[in-house]
């Protein structure tokens, strides 16, 4: 799992986007922001991304670790999406 951590014109690059992408061990790809110099193609799912649009309201992403550290939590709650991955 991995979070960009990007504003609307700031960061989240295509380039990187695809080097996560094709990283066969990375599950999800969240964004804090949709990258709106970029296709959608060039952006994680709408699902996996806080922040849609230019002018955000300030949605979050939040992490929660299992107390017995077996797994991690990743939840959008302005969207009520959450996805829970197991450690390796």
């Amino acid at each position: 799992m991995a979070v960009i951590n990007n504003g609307p014109r700031k960061g989240g690059e295509a380039g990187t986007y695809a080097r996560l992408k094709n990283r066969k061990e990375i599950e999800g790809i969240y964004q804090l922001h949709r990258n709106v110099r970029t296709t959608d193609k060039e952006n994680a799912p709408a699902d996996f991304i806080a922040n849609d649009e230019e002018a955000c309201v300030g949605n979050f992403i939040k992490l929660s670790v299992d107390p017995n550290a077996k797994s991690y939590t990743v939840t959008i709650p302005a969207k009520q999406i959450s996805r829970t991955y197991r450690v390796r």
